[in-house]
C-alpha cells in the first residue's frame, strides 16, 4: 500500500508515459496535453492536486468579479 503522495506520482507518470508513446508511435488519440490530477480519500473527498486553467481570468471579468465575489461571501 503506497501513501497517497507517492500514488499520485505513480498516477502522473503513468499517464505522461502514455502520452510520451502516443508521441512516438502511430497515434490513436487517446491521451495528451496536460492532464488533471486529483485525489478521492475518505478523509479529505475530492481534493485537487494539480489542475490546468482552461482560460485567462483577465479576458473573463465577469467569471473574474463572480469568483470575487463569492470568496467575499465565504469569509
Amino acid at each position: 500500500m503506497l501513501p497517497i503522495d507517492e500514488m499520485v506520482n505513480l498516477g502522473e507518470t503513468l499517464v505522461n508515459l502514455e502520452s510520451l508513446k502516443e508521441k512516438v508511435t502511430r497515434p490513436s488519440q487517446t491521451i495528451g496535453g496536460p492532464v488533471d490530477i486529483a485525489v478521492i480519500s475518505k478523509g479529505e473527498g475530492f481534493v485537487w492536486i494539480k489542475h490546468k486553467h482552461y482560460f485567462d481570468l483577465r479576458i473573463n471579468p465577469r467569471y473574474a468579479a463572480k469568483l470575487g465575489s463569492m470568496v467575499q461571501s465565504d469569509e
